[in-house]
């Protein structure tokens, strides 16, 4: 099930970042059908490996571990969520001060 999860969150942040599993494998030094049985969940890697796709993919190795699975939210938004929240405090409290502010705009428009 880890498994499963990881490879979700690998391939989702991989999207995000705009790498196709050739370029994400090249970078990490993997060839591309060992990064697709990552995707897939279908391997067991170390926790070097685990590593290495991290910084890849330039998010903390936790955040692929993490079941972010919330209903109704698109997997996209919940991988954006794992990177602003692994930015450290000042920018997290930066960003959600403008995410606020944004918010709080629109409500003011759609009066």
């Amino acid at each position: 099930m880890l498994n499963e999860i990881m490879g979700r969150n690998i391939r989702s942040i991989r999207k995000l970042k705009g790498f196709s599993q050739n370029e994400a494998a090249l970078r990490a030094g993997f060839t591309q059908s060992y990064w697709g049985y990552l995707e897939r969940g279908q391997k067991n890697p170390s926790l070097e490996l685990i590593e290495k796709v991290a910084a890849v993919l330039d998010v903390e190795p936790h955040v692929l571990l993490v079941d972010s699975s919330v209903k109704g939210l698109p997997s996209e938004l919940l991988q954006l969520l794992n990177i602003v929240n692994s930015m450290g405090n000042i920018s997290v409290g930066f960003i959600g001060a403008v995410l606020s502010s944004y918010i709080e705009t629109h409500k003011q428009i759609r009066r």
